[in-house]
């Protein structure tokens, strides 16, 4: 189980980078994400245009202020939070 989930996990974020690597996140909204470098690693933002709506320097739901590792970490967990306003934004 453990090899499935190592194996998963880059190639979800080799997806998850080429779609979140400054692109629109679909339709006719302008959601990109962007990575950021912080003290110790990297954080994303995910911007709406020139408008910020998401600024994660750190891995959310973990205690402590832990960034991502790398970039493709970041760009993944950016992803996905870029999606989650698209229904919002649509209404």
């Amino acid at each position: 189980m453990f090899i499935m989930i190592k194996i998963g996990v880059p190639a979800v974020m080799a997806v998850c980078l080429s779609c979140c690597s400054g692109h629109t996140a679909g339709g006719g909204y302008e959601l990109k994400c962007r990575v950021m470098e912080v003290e110790g690693g990297y954080g994303y933002v995910v911007l709406h245009g020139a408008d910020t709506l998401i600024y994660q320097p750190f891995i959310p739901a973990l205690s402590g202020r832990l960034p991502f590792a790398t970039k493709v970490e970041a760009l993944a967990a950016g992803w996905y939070a870029a999606s989650l306003p698209m229904g919002k934004l649509r209404h």
